[in-house]
């Protein structure tokens, strides 16, 4: 193994409830309702994956995009708030192991590039990270191993030696499509996904 990479929310960060929260306000405002099995799907994946599915289930006339960016101003909103945004307990300990074996790091997640930046830059983890990468930046998201693929490229390490981290169904999809090892992790903040295809489950960053 030469390098780690991280998915965010949910992980390095204690984010799906915030999300939970944004996104359960959008439906309210739609006018629809959408179940805990059917939100678990989305876990890891784009809001703009999200908001497309859910437009061809329910016809609701709000554009994708506009709903995408409601959801970013939403939870950009949110972690201005002192003490809401919290990094996962044990993550800054693991990060440093990581430097100190010399494993090159990245972030790999759905969320907006900025947002990515901001949340990084906000919790102070630049100096743990060789890149940061945005689903932004692939044409297919997770659960495809586009975004893994593009991290192993950018820090210029073969895939089969990267370790991905991921508390996802899709996460863990994509990063085995990777061809890559894949730690699942349980997080608490969503304790519904199934990891089963990964090769290691744990539940403490510890």
């Amino acid at each position: 193994m030469r390098a780690v990479i991280f998915d965010m929310d949910g992980v390095l960060i204690d984010s799906e409830p915030l999300y939970y929260e944004v996104e359960h306000g959008i439906y309210k405002e739609l006018g629809i309702q959408v179940d805990e099995e059917v939100y678990a799907k989305y876990v890891g994946r784009s809001a703009y994956t999200m908001f497309s599915d859910l437009k061809a289930e329910f016809h609701f006339t709000d554009d994708i995009e506009d709903l995408v960016q409601k959801t970013r101003e939403g939870i950009e909103r949110i972690i201005t708030i002192p003490g809401k945004l919290k990094l996962m307990e044990g993550v800054i300990p693991l990060l440093q192991s990581c430097r100190e074996y010399g494993f090159k790091t990245a972030i790999a997640s759905s969320s907006h590039y900025e947002m990515i930046h901001k949340v990084v830059d906000r919790m102070q983890m630049g100096a743990y990270f060789d890149t940061l990468v945005s689903g932004d930046f692939v044409e297919k998201g997770k659960p495809n191993p586009d975004i893994f693929l593009y991290a192993a490229k950018k820090l210029g390490i073969d895939p089969k030696e990267c370790t991905v981290i991921e508390d996802s169904a899709n996460g863990v999809e994509g990063a085995k499509k990777a061809g890559m090892k894949c730690i699942g992790f349980q997080s608490p903040s969503t304790p519904k996904q199934d990891l089963s295809k990964a090769d290691y489950i744990v539940s403490s960053m510890k």
